[in-house]
């Protein structure tokens, strides 16, 4: 396996699932462009002259291309658009939970931070009550979806 020259054996699950983070969602995104079947399909947006999925899009992919930048060079504000973006991803249940959950755990128990020049920040609130509050929100969001 070839050895990246500046990449920390601590950091490199983090660059990964940066990097990971900013391919499969263009990967994704030219799926549902290019498929025939599509709903997003070129063809029918073109017929229907309703480009929002394509600007949407092209936002998303920018973003991540962005953030997957900003954590491969280290730098802070990499770091934190990572986080939100991490966040956010919370929500993705279940795939999304999990990733998101694993990665920000991984980055809390080894101090990823620090790779960033940030101080290790110390937490408003117990980790168990993050938790709760997370599980909370998406037993609210099952609530409201199965009720229709």
């Amino acid at each position: 396996m070839s050895r990246l020259p500046s990449m920390d054996q601590e950091f490199r699950p983090v660059a990964i699932v940066a990097l990971g983070l900013a391919i499969l969602p263009l990967a994704v995104s030219l799926y549902f462009l290019l498929h025939p079947s599509s709903p997003f399909s070129f063809g029918r947006l073109r017929r229907d002259g309703f480009y929002v999925p394509v600007y949407f899009f092209i936002f998303v992919n920018v973003l991540d291309g962005i953030m997957c930048a900003g954590v491969l060079k280290r730098r802070r504000w990499g770091y934190r658009l990572f986080q939100a973006l991490l966040y956010m991803l919370l929500f993705g249940f279940p795939i999304g939970t999990v990733v998101s959950y694993s990665t920000l755990s991984y980055m809390r128990n080894h101090r990823i931070a620090r790779f960033f020049g940030l101080p290790p920040s110390e937490r408003a609130f117990p980790h168990a009550l993050m938790i709760a509050l997370g599980a909370a929100a998406v037993g609210l969001f099952l609530w409201m979806m199965l009720a229709y």
